[in-house]
């Protein structure tokens, strides 16, 4: 004997989460021209997912690891560098997931390991890095909620309640990196870092 009226809310549901290690290893040669290579003071990784497509129970994500070596080069007194990037991809499983769904993915690096390589006539002109990622996925899919917004009874007087709800909705997926500089005076001259 109640007369009810609905409506729907939209809403993002999560639908899953997912996880896998990557592994990507890459032949990085310098450049034409360049010394060969004495020993490497250090190097580091720093991995992006740039793109995320749902396709039915996968996932399939791709990016690219900014690579940066400091090395000593024969014959040279001051360090070298050398910035490159080294693509990757990789799908996911995901029960559930549907191309209406969206994805929040992140990387990070578990291994690196960056060594000189030595070429046919014995010379170091390259570098062999061997890197580890964890990518981790987590999706949500966007619903629209039954909800009843009023409601009243015909034969007996009624008292209701209404109390308010909250649906949580992903809005949108920020993806922005922050770079901060800084000028470091120092009290004495420096020759080089």
């Amino acid at each position: 004997t109640i007369e009810t009226r609905r409506m729907t809310a939209p809403s993002t549901s999560p639908m899953g989460y997912a996880e896998k290690y990557v592994i990507v290893e890459e032949e990085i040669a310098l450049s034409n021209g360049s010394a060969p290579i004495n020993r490497i003071l250090r190097y580091d990784a720093f991995p992006t997912v740039t793109d995320c497509k749902v396709i039915s129970d996968k996932i399939m994500t791709k990016g690219e690891m900014a690579v940066t070596v400091i090395y000593c080069a024969e014959n040279s007194p001051s360090p070298q560098i050398l910035k490159t990037v080294v693509p990757f991809s990789q799908i996911l499983d995901m029960q559930g997931v549907t191309d209406e769904c969206e994805c929040e993915t992140k990387s990070s690096l578990a291994f690196l390991d960056i060594k000189p390589k030595t070429n046919m006539s014995g010379e170091c002109k390259s570098f062999s890095m061997s890197a580890k990622l964890l990518l981790c996925v987590d999706a949500f899919c966007q619903n629209d909620v039954p909800i009843i917004c009023d409601a009243f009874s015909r034969k007996y007087e009624a008292d209701f309640k209404k109390e308010k709800i909250t649906f949580t909705k992903m809005c949108e997926s920020l993806k922005d990196r922050f770079h901060f500089k800084q000028n470091i005076t120092l009290n004495e001259g420096v020759y080089s870092v």
